[in-house]
């Protein structure tokens, strides 16, 4: 069961590549804490959208597209950072933003094992421990939430002690 984080109720949130796997995961979580969710990704979610419509009050606001089509992704948010490099993206914004209490935080997830890994063929013993979505949705909304509202720029590995930063 995951830890209530009252102050996300009401918050927004955007969540890339939110209609599958981790991100589908993220979006509940978000939604299930009240918060207010957009997501983005590159295939049609509205299973997800219904699924979590009748779970929680406020279904998210899916949006079709690839983040890497910045014509797509300006349409939809004004600045977000995804993959390669995204730690060190997360300074500048942190002191134009941080203000205003958006923070700027890393998540380093080890390998999930999601239901889009389970159908390429991975299976549950590959490891003596494997991370489930469950895991990276509460460390998210820990970063999410008031509990850490003056930690910034940081890189939190979630990795069951297979993954480390530096």
């Amino acid at each position: 069961m995951t830890a209530p984080f009252h102050d996300l109720q009401g918050k927004s949130v955007f969540i890339t590549r939110g209609g599958s796997g981790i991100g589908a995961a993220l979006t509940d979580g978000f939604l299930a804490q009240g918060a207010n969710v957009a997501c983005v990704g590159r295939s049609d979610a509205s299973a997800l959208v219904q699924q979590v419509a009748r779970k929680h009050a406020t279904p998210p606001l899916f949006l079709l597209g690839d983040i890497s089509d910045t014509a797509r992704l300006t349409e939809t948010v004004a600045e977000v950072a995804t993959n390669g490099g995204i730690t060190a993206l997360c300074r500048a914004p942190d002191r134009e933003f941080g203000p205003d209490d958006i923070r700027d935080d890393v998540l380093a997830p080890g390998w999930v094992l999601t239901e889009n890994q389970l159908g390429k063929g991975a299976t549950p013993d590959v490891l003596p421990a494997h991370l489930a979505t469950r895991d990276i949705v509460e460390a998210v909304l820990f970063l999410a939430s008031g509990c850490c509202r003056m930690m910034t720029v940081q890189c939190m590995a979630i990795g069951g002690g297979v993954v480390a930063t530096g």
